[in-house]
C-alpha cells in the first residue's frame, strides 16, 4: 500500500442503539462488504436530538453497494451477462526485469558462489 492510499471510511447510516448498528453491520459483512460500527462523536450529535448514537462505516468505494444492500437506494440496472459469450482471462504483463534477475541468479550467481564455497571447504 502506498503512502498516498488512505483508507477512507464513510458513514452509511446512523442508529440510536448499538444493537441496531451491529445488526446492520453484520448484514453488510454477510454480503461481503467490510463494515465498522462506531459511536457518533459528541460534537456531531444534535443538541435537541438523542444524546447517543452509532453509525455504520464502510470503505468509500463500497458506499453505493452498501446502500443498495440496505435498501437505502434503488439498485442500479446492470446489463445481464451473456452466457453464450466465453470469458477470456486477462493476462498480466510480464515483468522482464524480474525474469532476467531470476535467470541471472539461477544460472550465473548461484553456481559461482557454490564453486567458491566448495573450493574454500575442500582447501582447508
Amino acid at each position: 500500500m502506498d503512502d498516498d492510499d488512505e483508507v477512507v471510511l464513510v458513514p452509511v447510516h446512523e442508529f440510536h442503539t448499538e444493537e441496531g448498528a451491529r445488526t446492520v453491520g453484520a448484514e453488510l459483512v454477510a454480503h461481503g462488504i467490510g463494515a465498522e460500527v462506531q459511536p457518533v462523536p459528541a460534537a456531531e450529535l444534535p443538541e435537541d436530538g438523542p444524546q447517543a448514537g452509532y453509525r455504520v462505516l464502510v470503505l468509500e468505494h463500497e458506499l453505493v453497494r452498501a446502500q443498495e444492500v440496505l435498501g437505502l437506494v434503488e439498485p442500479e440496472d446492470r446489463p445481464a451477462a451473456n452466457p453464450e459469450e466465453p470469458m477470456t482471462p486477462v493476462r498480466p504483463k510480464t515483468n522482464w526485469r524480474v525474469v532476467g534477475l531470476v535467470w541471472l541468479a539461477a544460472l550465473i550467481i548461484l553456481p559461482v558462489v557454490a564453486f567458491f564455497l566448495t573450493y574454500l571447504a575442500v582447501s582447508r
